[in-house]
């Protein structure tokens, strides 16, 4: 699976995160390519999601994502009660142009002049403050998105080879790992929910297919090497929503869904 919109930078002053804060620190990247005369858009978008301009599979892939992440943002503020939405969200009929794949055929001039108009990012910074106050979410700091993706990609290493599994099973159990693996990457466009997501289908996979694992799956090496890596993402994604107005819904989820889970580390 490819890497999509896989190394925006992010502030590291800042404790939290939310739909907005993202979507502005990667707007500021595509504004900080720099005017290039005759320049492509393509290459403005290459550059904030740090992808080969001449790979459209992944410039225009980022793009959708980015385009996910409006509307998340969108939708966020719109759930913020006794607020001006339409004055919060003024700006985004311009950014969603700015934004969509048509842009990739565009001069880079022209959608950069669009971006450097100040009420355009001003708007998204007052959504990103706003969201802030009434819907913070813990930022998980790089080095442990790091250590977590490398426990991700040392289990697809080890389940990909693995022998000792049903075949069907282990494409199943990689293709999982993958998943959870991108999830990790696109943390800096989704934050957490995307890692949710991806754990969820990770954890409902032991589910589906307990016929494929024998009668004593927690005695499998490879098993139990998926169920260490699901442990740690679970751990991840628990401490994170502990802190806001989810933390309740989402420790229920995972407390349901663990349950499925046959036991990992001895």
């Amino acid at each position: 699976m490819r890497e999509h919109a896989c190394r925006i930078f992010m502030s590291t002053s800042s404790k939290s995160t939310n739909p907005a804060e993202r979507l502005l620190q990667l707007l500021q990247r595509a504004a900080s390519y720099g005017q290039k005369p005759g320049g492509s858009c393509r290459h403005m978008w290459a550059f904030a999601f740090e992808v080969s301009p001449d790979d459209t599979k992944s410039v225009v892939a980022s793009l959708e994502k980015l385009l996910s992440l409006i509307d998340d943002t969108k939708s966020a503020v719109q759930q913020v009660e006794k607020i001006n939405t339409d004055l919060y969200l003024d700006s985004f009929p311009i950014i969603e142009q700015i934004v969509s794949i048509d842009s990739l055929s565009h001069a880079c001039n022209d959608i950069q002049k669009q971006l450097g108009q100040p009420h355009v990012l001003q708007g998204i910074r007052f959504c990103a403050d706003l969201l802030n106050q009434f819907a913070p979410e813990s930022k998980v700091d790089d080095d442990t998105l790091d250590q977590l993706r490398q426990t991700v990609e040392t289990g697809i290493n080890e389940v990909s080879k693995a022998e000792d599994i049903d075949p069907q099973l282990r494409a199943v159990l990689v293709d999982q790992l993958e998943r959870v693996r991108q999830s990790i990457i696109d943390y800096r466009l989704f934050g957490i929910e995307a890692v949710l997501q991806a754990y969820q289908g990770a954890v409902g996979a032991i589910a589906a297919h307990q016929s494929l694992m024998g009668n004593n799956p927690s005695e499998n090496s490879t098993v139990r090497r998926y169920v260490d890596a699901m442990n740690d993402v679970g751990e991840v994604i628990d401490s994170v929503d502990r802190v806001g107005k989810r933390s309740l819904n989402l420790s229920k989820t995972l407390s349901a869904i663990g349950k499925m889970l046959p036991t990992g580390r001895e």
